[in-house]
């Protein structure tokens, strides 16, 4: 059976690689050694999951949805569990990275930059949720910050 492999990502240190595949109907994230060995599925979305990075030893940055929806998502690869014997990566850490839900339910991305350091991301995206209209904005995302939701909303 042949398996559509695709966007590789290699780690920092070289111990593992990311990549998308087609299992069946939709692009699912994988993560293996670079030998193709403990090869790991890391997402299991109806959407598809696409361009891994990694942005540190257990953390991956992939985005999911087609392309005028696309949102960013980062995973926690030391986040593991197991079942009857079998290595998971599910459940793991999973946080959206940036979102509006305020209007549409959207805030559509479209690039992504990532610091040498893995700590902050920059975002290229939509704010007002309308798919159409030409304003784009330009986001920074620092990592090692934490706000409340009142700091957020002020």
């Amino acid at each position: 059976m042949a398996r559509w492999l695709a966007a590789p990502a290699l780690s920092a240190d070289g111990s593992r690689v990311a990549y998308q595949m087609m299992p069946r109907d939709d692009w699912e994230i994988f993560v293996a050694d670079p030998n193709g060995n403990n090869e790991r599925q890391v997402t299991h979305e109806i959407q598809h999951d696409l361009q891994p990075r990694f942005i540190g030893p257990d953390r991956l940055l992939a985005v999911m949805g087609e392309p005028r929806h696309r949102r960013s998502y980062l995973y926690d690869l030391a986040a593991t569990g197991s079942d009857q014997g079998l290595t998971l990566l599910w459940p793991f850490s999973r946080t959206r990275l940036f979102h509006n839900n305020t209007v549409r339910t959207i805030a559509p991305e479209y690039q992504w930059a990532v610091s040498p350091d893995g700590t902050k991301i920059l975002i290229g995206a939509e704010r007002d949720g309308n798919t159409v209209s030409p304003e784009r904005g330009v986001y920074l995302v620092d990592l090692q910050k934490k706000i409340t939701r009142t700091d957020l909303i002020a």
